[in-house]
């Protein structure tokens, strides 16, 4: 199951996460380059450049922001790498 650290500041907070077709799944068959979704409240800056997100300390893409989703291209993941990685949100008020 993936491990959530969520480094968040002023309003913003994450609460679920799902893969490309939005629904729960099996996070033990992770392998990247796939859409991760992040739900919650984004209203507060609807600037996908004052966004941070990172899988085990490597950049996950950010594709898309809408005020209750961020879209993120997940980086390259094979069975050497961490089965349970961390996740990290970061927001910067630039």
């Amino acid at each position: 199951m993936i491990v959530l650290l969520l480094g968040l500041c002023q309003a913003v907070s994450v609460s679920e996460i799902a893969t490309p077709n939005k629904g729960t799944t099996n996070p033990q068959y992770f392998y990247g380059l796939s859409s991760l979704y992040l739900f919650g409240d984004f209203t507060g800056d609807l600037d996908k450049g004052n966004y941070q997100v990172t899988l085990d300390g490597r950049d996950c893409e950010i594709l898309s922001l809408k005020a209750d989703e961020i879209e993120c291209l997940t980086p390259p993941w094979d069975g050497s790498d961490a089965s349970n990685p961390d996740l990290e949100v970061l927001h910067n008020s630039g």
